[in-house]
């Protein structure tokens, strides 16, 4: 059965393709619509999805009617020889034109019938697929735009980390030469300097990098982006109880419900398998023609025919075929049992680990953000200190290296809040275009 979820990114991807893609995309949203229609894993996936498809009707072929037709032209020559009475001796070449139309239908073929309710659940299992492919594709745009903003982040707090270590290295020299500062203090402090800009090396690469990373999944170049709110919501799950979240990823999460059909599928097979041994009965009308030119026997003839035959067959013996695919399709049975209650334990862990994911993140948040205002004032007293006399250079220099560590921790939490709420959704299968949306709408 095709999901409402299903349902409308089908939808939308037939409309979605007649975009122009020389429009520039500046924000999750926009780049999320370019990556429906030209991501390839999630093309691929939907390929898949109409490919399995077909199975409904290959499956139907085999309890509808069955026509077939056939002719055939035979050229003859008798040369007759006989010492019998009656019999004339000579020689002819003649035609005989042939003509078959035959209809099957079956009346009782249990096995086909079970490989019909087979093919339905396949279909079923790759809607849900279907939809799995999309949550992946939600989550590695999110992943790979908040990447973005990321790297742009840790740009800008190496370019303030450097301005700040630039200007205690000139304190420093000026101290070095009126006699108040020592050697040590200005080499920490170029030392520091030149880890800076190795930073902001690396910082630039990983810019470059990471909109590549983008680009790959929507198709185009990504020109500009939007940045994360300072005041986007911190909101706590709700309801705020993991028990009732793990509940909801059991009956709703799509690799299990994925899985659940395996199992029903993997049953059926059993039952077909079984049914083998049943009686398979077909219905049959052949209409046969047959035209013969007049040869050295005889005049020629015309034959109209028709065979109605009603067939019975039912396997005795198959050198214990049945048996052994009945057996094999048990055991898959077992197996794909196994497999579900896998799938199961993996989502409650999953599922538990993003809600405290969610909680944790947002207690960090908050904690950065006070460590934040922290460690700026112990940077203007490390100053002061130093610009009195009663604190080191390095002491200034630890003092800035972790504020704005600090700084860079905070920005990087506040992505991953999203991306845990992102993960948690996806656990309980409850994600969706909204969702999206609404992350969304905390950019500007």
């Amino acid at each position: 059965m095709l999901s409402r979820k299903t349902f409308l990114i089908l939808s939308y991807l037939i409309s979605a393709s007649l975009l122009p893609l020389s429009v520039q995309a500046d924000d999750l949203w926009q780049i999320y619509k370019f990556a429906l229609t030209s991501d390839p894993q999630f093309r691929a996936a939907r390929l898949n999805y109409d490919a399995t498809q077909e199975n409904i009707p290959q499956a139907k072929a085999s309890l509808l009617p069955l026509v077939t037709a056939g002719a055939g032209h035979n050229r003859r020559t008798d040369d007759i020889s006989s010492d019998a009475q009656f019999v004339t001796d000579g020689r002819a070449t003649f035609n005989r034109e042939t003509a078959r139309i035959s209809l099957t239908q079956s009346i009782f073929d249990k096995p086909a019938k079970v490989r019909l309710s087979q093919a339905e659940l396949e279909v079923e299992q790759a809607a849900v697929q279907f939809d799995r492919a999309w949550e992946n594709l939600a989550i590695r745009v999110a992943i790979r735009y908040f990447a973005v903003l990321s790297a742009h982040d840790n740009l800008e707090v190496a370019l303030s980390e450097k301005k700040a270590i630039q200007r205690q290295l000139e304190l420093a020299r000026e101290r070095l030469e009126v006699g108040l500062g020592t050697r040590t203090d200005v080499y920490e402090a170029e030392a520091r300097f030149q880890l800076t800009e190795a930073e902001e090396i690396q910082a630039k690469s990983d810019i470059d990098d990471a909109r590549q990373a983008l680009a790959e999944i929507a198709g185009i170049p990504i020109q500009s982006y939007s940045v994360l709110r300072d005041d986007a919501p911190l909101n706590s799950p709700e309801p705020n109880d993991v028990e009732h979240w793990i509940e909801r990823a059991l009956d709703n999460n799509t690799a299990i419900r994925a899985q659940s059909l395996g199992v029903d599928i993997a049953k059926q097979e059993i039952v077909r398998n079984r049914a083998v041994l049943l009686p398979v009965v077909d219905f049959n009308v052949n209409q046969n023609y047959s035209d013969s030119d007049g040869g050295v026997s005889g005049p020629g003839s015309e034959a109209h025919s028709r065979d109605v035959i009603v067939q019975f067959s039912v396997p005795l013996y198959s050198g214990g075929l049945i048996n052994s695919l009945t057996r094999q399709a048990g055991l898959r049975y077992d197996a794909s049992q196994q497999n579900l209650e896998s799938v199961q334990r993996a989502t409650r862990r999953v599922t538990r680990s993003s809600f405290l994911d969610v909680v944790t993140s947002i207690k960090r948040i908050a904690a950065l953000q006070q460590a934040i205002v922290a460690s700026e004032s112990a940077v203007r007293a490390k100053e002061e200190g130093f610009a009195a006399g009663l604190n080191t250079n390095v002491d200034v220099l630890d003092a800035q290296r972790d504020l704005f560590g600090a700084k860079r921790n905070y920005l990087q939490a506040r992505y991953n809040y999203i991306l845990n709420v992102i993960a948690l959704e996806r656990a309980a299968g409850a994600l969706d275009e909204e969702d999206l949306g609404r992350v969304n709408d905390w950019l500007q």
